[in-house]
């Protein structure tokens, strides 16, 4: 018993845009894995990068710190001789 085929204008036409939607559907979840994909591998990349950025970051902090403490330090020797003149 198989079923029987469509007779009609609109049920032939309505098979035919079900077949078109479904297959554009499919498209569209295959295209959206593909992005997907993408947006995991570009995230690891940028995962990749946290620790050379953090490494970085470090050196760079400790040579601001370092030119901070240098140029701090003869504005100390400065004022010293100035406090000993007072004394």
């Amino acid at each position: 018993m198989s079923s029987p085929e469509p007779s009609t204008t609109f049920e032939k036409q309505r098979d035919f845009l079900l077949a078109e939607i479904s297959s554009a559907i499919d498209s569209v979840v295959y295209n959206l894995d593909v992005l997907n994909r993408s947006l995991n591998d570009s995230i690891q990349v940028g995962k990749e990068f946290e620790d050379v950025g953090r490494l970085w970051s470090t050196f760079y902090n400790g040579v601001g710190k370092a030119q901070r403490d240098a140029s701090n330090e003869p504005e100390k020797d400065q004022q010293e001789p100035q406090a000993q003149k007072d004394a």
